[in-house]
């Protein structure tokens, strides 16, 4: 259990390549909430997962990734972003407990199936254990759209007789991670003229007609961050502290960025220097137990251009 109950990790990560990433047009036609991932961005969701699990200084990673063909992505680094290893040890552990957060927005659902079966199949061909299913085909996790936590125990499919280093797995739907909210259905002509006025007003304090501006979601990200902490007491007093050890948050760009704002206390203008995330990145921050503050271990991409946003 860490200095006062905090993760180890707290792992952000982009969703893939959507339909509205890829063409514009998109959402003067289709809800953003129902934009899915292209087929990029399911393949980028696969290799979000792969990083997490060397994120998470686990073996026989390479041996996972071999089950996957890729025909879309030619950078497999994902996004070039430079991430040092990080001093997780997961052999001090019979089980590594992930607590995943997931923003409802169909593309983060879908980045999430791709992560969290990278996990399933590294459970099963690794450790020998699965979500219940026998066969590793059907070792899948399909996001749940009534429910809003998904939490399953694993069983021994293989013979073992103990099986050490296996990841459990709390997943929890999250509205307050949804996209920053642009407005309604808007024309291609308009939505341009709106970025380009953004691009000189400033893009956190920009606030979009029937929509958001980044300060609003400012607003959310710090609720978000008083029920994380509320979460980590909670999980130390009822005794499941091991709940504590690794939290990932499947989001948006703009959440993400305001989610490293708010945390590390960066101005509005430090904010407006980080240039876009790219689809599928992975943002890593870790626990220093010593001063009990965390250490950001991912090269964050800055610009000093105002930027539009998809």
């Amino acid at each position: 259990m860490t200095v006062n109950n905090k993760p180890k990790l707290i792992v952000l990560i982009r969703h893939g390549t959507s339909e509205w990433n890829e063409n514009e047009e998109v959402i003067t036609k289709v809800p953003a909430h129902l934009i899915g991932l292209t087929e990029v961005g399911r393949e980028q969701s696969i290799l979000s997962g792969l990083a997490l699990l060397k994120t998470l200084n686990l073996d026989g990673v390479d041996s996972v990734a071999q089950g996957y063909h890729f025909k879309k992505v030619e950078d497999q680094s994902l996004s070039g972003l430079v991430t040092q290893r990080t001093g997780y040890d997961p052999q001090k552990l019979d089980k590594l407990n992930l607590t995943v957060y997931i923003s409802p927005f169909k593309c983060a659902r879908e980045t999430s199936k791709g992560v969290l079966d990278v996990i399933e199949k590294y459970n099963f061909l690794k450790q020998g254990v699965c979500n219940g299913d026998t066969s590793p085909a059907e070792v899948s996790f399909n996001p749940c759209k009534k429910r809003k936590h998904a939490v399953w125990s694993h069983d021994v499919v293989q013979g073992e007789s103990e099986i050490t280093r296996f990841i459990d797995l709390k997943v929890r739907e999250d509205p307050r991670l949804r996209e920053q909210d642009f407005g309604n259905f808007k024309d291609i002509q308009t939505m341009k003229d709106v970025m380009s006025l953004r691009s000189h007003y400033g893009e956190f304090f920009f606030r979009f007609l029937q929509g958001e501006s980044a300060a609003d979601v400012f607003n959310r990200v710090a609720n978000f961050h008083d029920s994380m902490f509320r979460t980590f007491r909670t999980n130390a007093e009822s005794g499941d502290g091991d709940w504590n050890d690794v939290f990932v948050i499947i989001t948006h760009d703009i959440f993400l960025r305001v989610f490293l704002m708010r945390w590390f206390r960066w101005t509005y203008e430090e904010f407006e220097t980080i240039a876009k995330l790219p689809n599928g990145c992975l943002i890593v921050m870790e626990l220093d137990e010593a001063t009990d503050t965390y250490i950001l271990k991912t090269e964050i991409p800055k610009t000093q251009k105002h930027h539009s946003h998809l």
